[in-house]
């Protein structure tokens, strides 16, 4: 086997960290009305949403860490310190609250990264926290994976070296070692949108009167200086406060344009046209934020965990795996250890809808008293 060495790799190119023209542009620094990523998650509607709706179903998402003992059998090892670390990363935020945050850094920049610390009450062991994706840049000399994470802040930078960090990104053309956020893909498409908004909310503070046409006869008579001081206070009376408008003798208006029409404002069409394109950027179905009936909520969730979701929940906990089961098992995926997503729990429903499907496919009650009871926590 020829195997070329990390060394050489490296040596062929001396890297940009990261590899852009500018700070700016790897905050998402563009033009227009948004300038940064954080600025269109804060501005765009549409866009919050979305990314809102997604980090908020993936971080329900219980992590599992999984052994397997056979090829028909996995023990989940509930009692391990990294199922305790999974389900509670650190002493400061809920676990769902850490995961939604997580989730939603990875949704925004395309990246995110945690930070294994030393528990600051019993210094055993470690707990993780984030960094906001704003915050550090990948850093060495290697341009295949980063080397650190260096952080910067108010009163300098610290590099943390990446074994100690839990570093998750998506593809870049440029750079293997970052992502690129789906809303520079967005950007023109939430460029129009913020325009729109612009031009609607002019619309409606002007009293939902477009631009009209006033037209005066070329034949008209010369305009006394009254009565054209009237006409400038009727239109400016008619443009600012919604007064009716009062013309002068032999005056006319297009009137077809000057009436109010609903069409017009386009206030509808344009959010939800917006929000479609955006949840196609984020790999969801047309229809998904659509009103669902009683009766095929079961389907909506199966479908949009074991569908939509999977994805992302899988390459996360292969992220997981990867990066974080090594500190307690030398090769975790060798020795039959891996993190994988409790997706069962999600889909799987209320008790009554389990027994509602599996009773008449035993053909006999099949749950004891003694099992029932914790369902409705009451002592066994």
């Amino acid at each position: 086997m020829f195997v070329i060495s990390d060394a050489r790799l490296t040596g062929l190119i001396a890297p940009i960290t990261p590899m852009y023209g500018s700070q700016g542009e790897w905050l998402g620094l563009g033009g227009g009305k948004l300038t940064t990523y954080s600025e269109i998650y804060r501005r765009q509607s549409a866009v919050r949403s979305v990314v809102d709706f997604l980090a908020g179903h993936l971080a329900r998402m219980p992590w599992k860490v999984m052994q397997k003992e056979s090829a028909t059998q996995d023990t989940h090892l509930f009692d391990h310190p990294s199922q305790f670390l999974l389900s509670d990363p650190n002493r400061w935020r809920a676990n769902q609250n850490f995961w939604r945050d997580f989730w939603l850094d990875w949704r925004i920049y395309d990246r995110v990264a945690a930070v294994k610390i030393n528990d600051p009450v019993d210094g055993g062991t470690f707990q993780l926290v984030r960094i906001p994706a704003v915050w550090y840049t990948p850093f060495g000399k290697n341009y295949w994976h980063p080397e650190s994470l260096r952080v910067n802040g108010n009163r300098g930078f610290g590099d943390f070296p990446i074994e100690q960090c839990v570093y998750v990104h998506g593809y870049d053309p440029v750079d293997p070692r970052i992502g690129v956020s789906p809303m520079e893909t967005m950007r023109t498409t939430l460029e129009e949108e913020a325009q729109s908004q612009t031009w609607r909310r002019r619309f409606w503070e002007g009293n939902a009167q477009p631009s009209m046409v006033v037209t005066r006869p070329l034949d008209a008579p010369d305009w006394e200086d009254g009565a054209r001081d009237r006409f400038v206070e009727s239109l400016r009376s008619a443009a600012n406060h919604g007064k009716p408008l009062v013309l002068e003798e032999g005056m006319t208006t297009n009137p077809n344009d000057s009436q109010f029409n609903p069409q017009t404002a386009q206030y509808i069409e344009g959010r939800q046209f917006t929000r479609e394109e955006v949840a196609r950027f984020y790999g969801l179905p047309a229809g998904i934020f659509d009103s669902q009936s009683f009766s095929n909520v079961l389907q909506y969730r199966q479908f949009l965990y074991s569908e939509i979701l999977m994805s992302p929940l899988g390459r996360a906990a292969a992220e997981l795996t990867t990066q974080l089961l090594p500190e307690w098992w030398t090769e975790p995926r060798k020795q039959g250890v891996r993190v994988v997503p409790g997706i069962e729990e999600a889909i799987r429903g209320s008790m009554f809808e389990q027994i509602a499907v599996l009773q008449p496919a035993v053909g006999v009650p099949f749950v004891t008293r003694e099992e029932a009871r914790p369902f409705v926590t009451l002592p066994t």
